[in-house]
């Protein structure tokens, strides 16, 4: 998996981060949202993402290593329920593009994604259907 790209320099400049967006797939901005905000947010989703077998159990949780053998995808039932375990389980999460230093966060119109675990399609023996 190759690095993320920090779009940090490029934050006024519309026109760079719409081509940027559209290449990639994501904005990575470091330091726009503070990390002790962040941090008890990561880890619950984690734990969830855990009890459904995304998350290799060999390593520590907080490294979020995936398990290959969990992966799915959008509409499958396994990532169906996981989602909406997330929505519902942990609000900080919904907290987050509120948030930042005590105020709202001015993305400018971009939208504003956590990308916890990013993983690269490699089959999956607990869904119903490979990728």
């Amino acid at each position: 998996m190759r690095p993320l790209v920090d779009s940090s320099d490029i934050m006024d400049k519309g026109g760079e981060l719409h081509t940027r967006m559209s290449r990639d797939g994501y904005i990575f901005v470091r330091g726009l949202l503070p990390k002790d905000m962040l941090e008890p947010v990561r880890l619950r989703w984690l734990e969830i993402a855990a009890e459904e077998g995304w998350v290799d159990s060999d390593h520590p949780l907080s490294e979020g290593i995936a398990d290959m053998n969990g992966f799915c995808v959008e509409p499958q039932e396994t990532y169906m329920r996981v989602m909406y375990r997330l929505y519902r389980e942990v609000p900080g999460f919904h907290a987050i593009p509120e948030i930042s230093q005590g105020g709202p966060i001015n993305t400018r119109g971009i939208g504003l994604f956590s990308f916890i675990v990013s993983l690269e399609p490699q089959g999956c023996s607990k869904c119903s259907k490979s990728p």
